[in-house]
């Protein structure tokens, strides 16, 4: 018994082991310059383009099957869309559910990341080329 349970813990901490080299919050990569982004500072028009710069980010990741760069795309982007909704003053209230949409897209972009799922990924893309248009003429 002392030796079932003794196998049994050393499978369940290689497994543990196995999993955290699988991380992308850990995977080595470049820093990009998006990553330095305060979108608290910018104002509407470069919190725009920074969220379009951030859509086309997403897809050249998706293009290179690079999951790990979802995770630090997610980060990018739920704040530049706060700000972005923080920002529209009166047209707030026209754009929110394509924000909060965005918002919803940008954390499933996170777990297909962890999930190594470019396809979820693909689509996620396709959706934030979609959306972010009817933004940038609500915003005019």
């Amino acid at each position: 018994m002392k030796l079932f349970l003794s196998a049994t813990l050393a499978t369940i901490t290689f497994l543990f082991a196995a999993c955290s080299k699988s991380d992308p919050h850990d995977a080595p990569r470049d820093n990009k310059a998006y990553e330095s982004v305060d979108p608290s500072q910018l104002e509407l028009p470069a919190l725009i383009a920074h969220l379009n710069l951030l859509a086309t980010e997403t897809q050249a990741a998706v293009d290179a099957k690079a999951a790990v760069e979802f995770h630090h795309l997610e980060v990018a982007l739920t704040p530049t869309l706060d700000a972005i909704q923080a920002k529209a003053g009166p047209k707030a209230a026209t754009i929110k559910p394509s924000i909060d949409t965005l918002k919803a897209l940008a954390l499933k972009l996170h777990e297909s990341g962890h999930d190594n799922n470019i396809g979820m990924a693909s689509k996620i893309s396709q959706k934030f080329s979609e959306l972010i248009p009817q933004i940038e003429t609500a915003l005019k």
